[in-house]
């Protein structure tokens, strides 16, 4: 399939807001010893020797906790934005399709036993989000949102797998049941102390999902896939309303990038769809680049790099930088850009190239593959 890798339009603002939540590790693990929100906001009260938090000291304390669960979703709080979690869905499901037995003791007892099997089998990470980005371009190929036909074998070629590779099986599998199940709240604030909370309910990425012994054959919600459905209609749009219905903007997508990412780590994995997400600063690209620019403290976030101490964040993002295929050069560059001091580097500018045309970026991961 190395040839035939298709380039894509998917949803800017999925790929660059709503797809990295996929790209959180283990968040049912150790889910029992996980403390409750209001448990947490209550010993706070105590300590404080206070009636209740104000927004501002609630907000600090659980941005510091970082994880924790409420009645419905386990939450991973960044501080500026949470994300919940919640596997209710699939409980609902069992409770109201699946568990039929009349002694209640034996019903309850199978519910948590089921339960926790499917806690278990909740894994996203790399993976799944991998498998948005392919769903996503094949919603985008068939023109349609129901009823997308997947083939197994398909799925394994974009991830650079063979037939012979059998552990990754259970791996999709795994990762297409978060996607089907999982449902997600983003909560943003406008910064770790000053609270203006605004909540987006994002729901389940796909539904209606059937697989077989070859396929799968799904549903994909509209929300992820954006203003790319405008793209697929036969409709004539007069600019004013192009200029509204395309607002969350689109991009080519290379899936060419899927194989050729297949044994990155973390932050080099991240770093590469942002840069096919952004567009670039218009007064500096030319030449047939696309020239993304933010201080190093920026790509530094946007490639999880989080270590205490900054001579590690520095050693830590230079050679995750250095990993990017896709980048034809950085200005500094990295040699430079080892010259200086770790608290200097986090608040350098940093300019990185890109090849600006869709057809040229692909050609480029595809030589590398």
């Amino acid at each position: 399939m190395k040839s035939s890798y298709p380039k894509v339009k998917i949803d800017r603002t999925t790929v660059a807001e709503i797809l990295p939540m996929f790209m959180n590790k283990g968040i049912f693990t150790n889910y029992n010893a996980l403390p409750e929100k209001a448990g947490l906001i209550k010993n706070e009260c105590h300590r404080l020797e206070v009636d209740e938090l104000t927004d501002e000291l609630e907000r600090e304390l659980l941005s510091n906790v970082g994880r924790y669960k409420t009645n419905n979703f386990v939450v991973r709080d960044y501080g500026n934005y949470a994300i919940a979690f919640s596997a209710k869905m699939y409980i609902d499901y069992l409770e109201e399709t699946e568990i039929k037995i009349e002694d209640e003791l034996l019903r309850n007892e199978y519910t948590v036993e089921k339960i926790n099997s499917a806690l278990n089998k909740v894994k996203l990470y790399k993976l799944a989000h991998k498998l948005s980005m392919i769903i996503l371009s094949e919603a985008y190929q068939q023109r349609r949102l129901e009823g997308v036909y997947i083939t197994k074998q398909k799925i394994l070629d974009y991830l650079g797998y063979s037939s012979s590779e059998k552990h990754i099986y259970g791996d999709i599998s795994d990762a297409m049941f978060s996607l089907r199940w999982l449902t997600y709240q983003i909560f943003e604030y406008r910064t770790k102390i000053k609270v203006q909370q605004e909540a987006k309910t994002i729901g389940n990425f796909i539904y209606s999902t059937r697989e077989d012994t070859k396929s799968y054959t799904l549903s994909i919600n509209p929300l992820f896939f954006g203003c790319v459905e405008h793209l697929l209609s036969d409709q004539k749009y007069s600019r004013a309303e192009r200029k509204e219905l395309f607002t969350r903007g689109y991009i080519s997508y290379p899936t060419s990038l899927l194989p050729a990412v297949r044994n990155y780590k973390q932050a080099p994995y991240l770093l590469s769809h942002f840069l096919i997400s952004e567009k670039g600063n218009h007064h500096l690209n030319d030449n047939g680049y696309k020239v993304i620019a933010f201080r190093v403290s920026r790509f530094m976030e946007v490639m999880n790099i989080k270590h205490s101490r900054a001579a590690k964040r520095k050693s830590a993002f230079l050679n995750e930088l250095e990993e990017v295929d896709i980048i034809e050069k950085t200005s500094p560059t990295i040699d430079e850009l080892r010259q200086l001091k770790p608290s200097k580097l986090e608040d350098q500018m940093l300019y990185i190239y890109i090849n600006s045309s869709p057809r040229g970026l692909d050609k480029k991961i595809k030589s590398v593959l």
